[in-house]
């Protein structure tokens, strides 16, 4: 699909939706082993922000798939996003003490605001704070796509055709349900 000049991937559609479930439309993958895996703690330094992204992977059904690569990915991937979060805050944080201090003595010229900070006995008045940049959209961009290759939400799950169904009683775990099928599809081939 392409819009004003840019194109955009079309996102497939789930597997309950297709009209047939022909190899061909539902694709078949490769088997591996899945080795057990520890999953490691937050960070406490992190962003709050990204405190609750780290805890939100626990509760999400994609980490199943996960293996210990991709938990470290994921933790790696954490730690420059905290630091792009506290970037970002710092930046905000900076740019309302400017606006403070503009308010304050920004129509002051040099000599009174020299005087008046002798008369408050203040000198860091005398220089207006300095404001702190943000970071870089392109920064943001690669983080934010980085997360799409964990598989982070329903779009990019369905893109690689994994679908995370609500369980219910009795029924396998979606692990085995996955497994299953790519046995199946590789036996019809």
């Amino acid at each position: 699909m392409v819009d004003r000049g840019v194109c955009v991937p079309s996102i497939p559609k789930r597997r309950d939706e297709l009209i047939d479930a022909r190899a061909s439309r539902v694709g078949a993958a490769s088997v591996g082993v899945a080795r057990p895996v520890r999953k490691p703690s937050a960070r406490k330094e992190w962003h709050d922000s990204v405190k609750r992204l780290w805890r939100s992977f626990a509760s999400s059904g994609q980490v199943e798939f996960w293996q210990e690569s991709d938990w470290a990915f994921a933790r790696m991937l954490c730690d420059d996003l905290s630091r792009f979060q506290k970037q970002e805050d710092a930046a905000m944080r900076s740019r309302a003490e400017r606006d403070e201090w503009d308010a304050q003595y920004g129509w002051m010229d040099k000599k009174a605001l020299k005087e008046l900070a002798d008369e408050l006995g203040d000198q860091s008045i005398v220089k207006p704070p300095q404001i702190k940049s943000f970071g870089s959209a392109a920064k943001m961009e690669i983080l934010y796509s980085a997360l799409q290759r964990l598989l982070v939400t329903e779009t990019d799950r369905r893109r690689a055709r994994i679908e995370l169904q609500v369980s219910q009683e009795g029924v396998e775990s979606p692990v085995d349900e996955v497994m299953e099928s790519y046995a199946e599809s590789l036996r019809a081939v």
